[in-house]
């Protein structure tokens, strides 16, 4: 029995799932709402189905068993909330919001509904990331360092801190969470932020170039550092220290480095196909245990860099609990 899926959105990301989700099987995408209707036409065109004028609508007439949010952070809260309501599972792209009191709203709707949820944080599920958690797992994590050094996004909400929440929330969240999985939940953090090569780009409030220490629960303790003005992008990765283990993972390619010798691995997967596949299955079957970060989980890598925003602000320790 397939699984008829409905898009919240039709943008670029959206159509980096729909493209995926095309060679899946068990899989059909039914129905379309993007406020900008030429989008959901488009969509519909390519991949048939029917594309509605709103969400609510899709909702209650599309014969959706699940819904994918695609939209940009500011976005998030009400399309949340209706999919809720009418108990429909979510798979929604990251980062989740930039607004904690609507996200931990949602997280709350969510959990009392029992709704399977998935968010985009397809990093978990690169193959190199499997085998760097082989390699370290019972291990003493004592330090993380991440990077995201990029180039700038051309779209206009991209640049603004209310809209996006900034690099250390949007591209970077995927380091951040990558953090979370390899060394726990962050206690607290301090960053700093500057806006030193864009400051000529018209309505820009997001800083070009930032890092955040971060005080993990367990006592570790990292860094991950960033930029967006990079035309010719740079490091996006994340160095794992453990005590006699560092695990250096740049999306599937990962250096392995012990006391016994180098390791050094290029693994070959689509981290987006088997992200889709599990939500999908999930849906499908009800067994939610293919997922790698359900709702909450995001909740709380968001939070972290929710922290960073505010620390940097506020040129002050910020404990992640603090934010919401």
């Amino acid at each position: 029995m397939s699984v008829n899926i409905g898009f919240l959105g039709c943008g670029g990301i959206a159509n980096h799932h729909m493209r995926t989700i095309k060679t899946l099987e068990g899989a059909d995408m039914v129905a379309w709402f993007d406020l900008d209707a030429e989008r959901a036409k488009a969509a519909a065109t390519e991949y048939g189905g029917t594309v509605f004028d709103s969400a609510e609508k899709l909702l209650s007439e599309g014969g959706v068993d699940c819904v994918y949010i695609c939209t940009p952070p500011f976005a998030h809260g009400d399309l949340e909330m209706a999919a809720i309501a009418a108990k429909k599972p979510i798979f929604l792209e990251k980062p989740i919001g930039v607004d904690m009191k609507v996200v931990r709203s949602i997280e709350k709707a969510v959990n009392d509904a029992g709704l399977i949820t998935s968010v985009g944080y397809h990093f978990r599920y690169f193959a190199a990331t499997a085998k760097a958690e082989a390699a370290l797992a019972g291990k003493t994590i004592t330090t993380v360092m991440g990077f995201w050094m990029g180039g700038f996004p051309g779209v206009y909400w991209w640049r603004r801190m209310d809209m996006s929440g900034g690099q250390m929330c949007e591209q970077t969240t995927h380091i951040v969470d990558m953090a979370r999985l390899f060394a726990g939940e962050v206690k607290a953090v301090c960053a700093a932020y500057a806006l030193l090569c864009l400051k000529d780009v018209e309505d820009i409030t997001v800083p070009d170039t930032g890092t955040m220490t971060l005080f993990f629960e367990n006592g570790a303790v990292g860094t991950i550092s960033n930029c967006c003005h990079l035309p010719m992008g740079g490091r996006v990765g994340i160095d794992v220290i453990a005590c006699d283990t560092m695990a250096s993972m740049d999306g599937n390619h990962l250096v392995l480095r012990t006391a016994e010798g180098v390791e050094d691995v290029s693994l070959d997967n689509n981290p987006t196909a088997v992200e889709d596949a599990a939500f999908i299955k999930a849906v499908g079957t009800g067994d939610a245990s293919g997922i790698r970060s359900p709702y909450s989980d995001a909740a709380r890598s968001l939070a972290v860099s929710i922290a960073a925003n505010v620390s940097a602000e506020q040129h002050s320790i910020i404990q992640v609990s603090d934010v919401g």
